[in-house]
């Protein structure tokens, strides 16, 4: 092999090595991974049955927290839930795997929201009104599971 052959090899050889150690030492990148969600309705705006409480009307599994239930009442996954078309609540639960860092979470709804990071309350408007977004920022200090708990109320109307 040639001086200059051997050269150009060990340049080349050298080069992928730096950047390839560059690509190994990049920051990692992370979205939230939320498989399911666990949803539960009630049939007051309260996330509670009526007179003193209770458990939920209705209990299932989400892909998604993102409805737009209209005028009607609430359908998760293509099933009716059994609640009214209006003055109802739902709240959604899961785990989902976050690496450490600060994150942006976004709420958009019409009328109550609330969004907890285990368990820390982030979003809280629960009251009525027209379509509103909140956005909050959260910092996770180490990789690992959280739960996200979605909860929203519907009191009349779209």
């Amino acid at each position: 092999m040639s001086k200059t052959l051997f050269r150009l090899l060990l340049i080349t050889v050298l080069c992928a090595g730096f950047i390839g150690g560059l690509w190994i030492t990049a920051p990692r990148y992370s979205e939230a991974q939320a498989g399911t969600w666990t949803a539960y309705v009630y049939n007051t705006r309260n996330l509670d049955a009526p007179i003193g409480g209770g458990p939920p009307i209705w209990t299932g599994i989400s892909s998604t927290v993102n409805y737009t239930w209209g005028a009607g009442p609430p359908v998760i996954n293509g099933l009716t839930t059994g609640a009214p078309a209006d003055e109802f609540s739902v709240r959604f639960i899961t785990t989902a795997f976050f690496t450490a860092g600060r994150y942006r979470f976004t709420a958009q709804y019409d009328d109550g929201a609330r969004l907890y990071i285990d368990g820390m309350l982030l979003v809280n408007d629960w009251n009525t009104g027209s379509f509103r977004q909140q956005q909050a920022d959260y910092t996770f200090t180490a990789d690992g599971n959280h739960t996200i708990t979605v909860e929203m109320f519907d009191a009349t109307g779209d």
